[in-house]
């Protein structure tokens, strides 16, 4: 019956783990000009990405006024941001092809940081298999997959 349960698992978590749309991420974007230029942009994004939650564009100039670690997966700009010291990906609003690469990389990271802070402990029980011990094991196949 467990491995009858695991080879079900090792399929439910393959189907998850290729549909995007059960990650939900928040981006923080950063313009020079301001919104008129991040329309095309936001739309890209979405057309690449549909598993975006939202995306919010902020002038440079209000950089100091958003705190964009604590309410935003990532970070995005145009332009060089001087004088921030966080992590940011520079795009350009056309979006090429080689950032869509860099940002699929950059999805999977957050993808698995996000499924890292779900993780619950794992109670061992004796007897039976219990619930514990299937998602347990269904970690360690998520964990497989993932290489």
């Amino acid at each position: 019956l467990f491995r009858s349960i695991a080879y079900m698992v090792l399929h439910f978590a393959n189907s998850l783990e290729r549909s995007p749309k059960i990650m939900e991420v928040d981006i923080a974007g950063f313009s020079p000009s301001g919104l008129a230029s991040t329309s095309m942009l936001e739309m890209r994004l979405r057309r690449y990405f549909p598993f975006i939650n939202q995306i919010h564009f902020f002038r440079i100039a209000d950089l100091g006024k958003v705190n964009v670690e604590e309410n935003y997966d990532l970070v995005i700009s145009t332009s060089l941001l001087p004088g921030y010291n966080g992590k940011y990906k520079l795009i350009s609003p056309l979006l090429l092809d080689d950032e869509i690469r860099q940002l699929k990389e950059e999805f999977k990271r957050i993808s698995h940081e996000k499924r890292s802070l779900r993780k619950a402990p794992v109670k061992k029980t004796g007897g039976e298999e219990s619930y514990e011990t299937v998602v347990a094991f269904m970690e360690e196949i998520s964990k497989l997959l993932e290489t």
